[in-house]
């Protein structure tokens, strides 16, 4: 079954993110770009030992495979990559995974409104 992203940016870059089984995968392609690596097994074959893993996805030309990676094997690669995007891309994932984070649930609040003649 395709899978359609969820696409957030890090900084102006859009990175495809993937939810499955409650874990998030990203799409290996748009990393590249930002560590500046021409394709995915580029980036993560001297760094990842797992199996590569890709998944069907929609897009506007029809369903194509996908190659993705989860944080951890990302993180692999930044702990040896010294391209100039590491630090940014850190931040991002530091920060973007906050998000995923779950939210602690907060009183119900109610909001009264008076109209008044």
């Amino acid at each position: 079954m395709p899978n359609k992203p969820e696409t957030i940016f890090c900084g102006e870059i859009p990175v495809r993110t993937f939810t499955m089984n409650g874990k998030i995968k990203y799409a290996a392609r748009d990393l590249c770009g930002i560590l500046g690596y021409h394709a995915p097994h580029k980036m993560l074959d001297p760094f990842v030992k797992s199996k590569p893993e890709y998944i069907d996805v929609i897009t506007s030309g029809g369903t194509q495979k996908v190659r993705v990676v989860e944080r951890g094997d990302l993180e692999k690669v930044l702990a040896h990559s010294r391209h100039k995007n590491v630090p940014v891309l850190r931040d991002w994932l530091h920060l973007s995974t906050k998000t995923e984070e779950p939210k602690q649930e907060e009183e119900d609040m109610v909001l009264l409104m008076l109209m008044i003649d």
